[in-house]
């Protein structure tokens, strides 16, 4: 599957795109391989960004809805909230980037203990052995947010 026509809003930023970091300038999408496997189809997408065929599964992982988006414009295929950082986790973290290595550590640990994070996570690895799965995000930050963390986590759990 190729990757889709990027808005020029987004030149010059890293996405992490099916296990793989994409560098993106002049509106075409550039890997970069750093030995990643592309064991799935799970893809990053901030949930502004336009809509595409290709997405397949669009699921929103944010805990709180987006600003200035309506539900008709992110054309979710569903919200799993659950797999989102604790709330506790998210104001501390407050997106900033010295504190995401720590960040990182405190989510990957939600993330494999037993419960509603779990399950979720579970879930769409469960969807990304069918079809493609989009994660949709909110955060400003391509890089130092947590759907890049889940997508990694998610990666490493096919790969295991």
């Amino acid at each position: 599957m190729g990757c889709p026509q990027v808005p020029d809003t987004t030149r010059g930023h890293l996405y992490a795109w099916g296990g793989q970091f994409v560098k993106i300038s002049h509106g075409a999408w550039h890997q970069i391989d750093f030995g990643g496997n592309n064991m799935a189809n799970i893809f990053l997408k901030r949930v502004y960004d336009p809509y595409d065929e290709g997405d397949g599964c669009r699921i929103l992982v944010d805990r709180l809805w987006p600003r200035g988006i309506s539900k008709e414009n992110a054309r979710l295929s569903f919200w799993l909230k659950e797999v989102a950082p604790s709330p506790d986790l998210r104001k501390w973290f407050c997106h900033k980037p010295e504190l995401f290595q720590e960040f990182r550590e405190r989510y990957l640990e939600e993330l494999r203990i037993e419960g509603p994070q779990s399950e979720a996570a579970q879930q769409i690895i469960d969807i990304a052995s069918k079809e493609p799965v989009t994660l949709l995000y909110g955060a400003k930050d391509p890089v130092y947010n947590h759907a890049i963390v889940l997508q990694e986590e998610l990666m490493n759990q096919i790969k295991n």
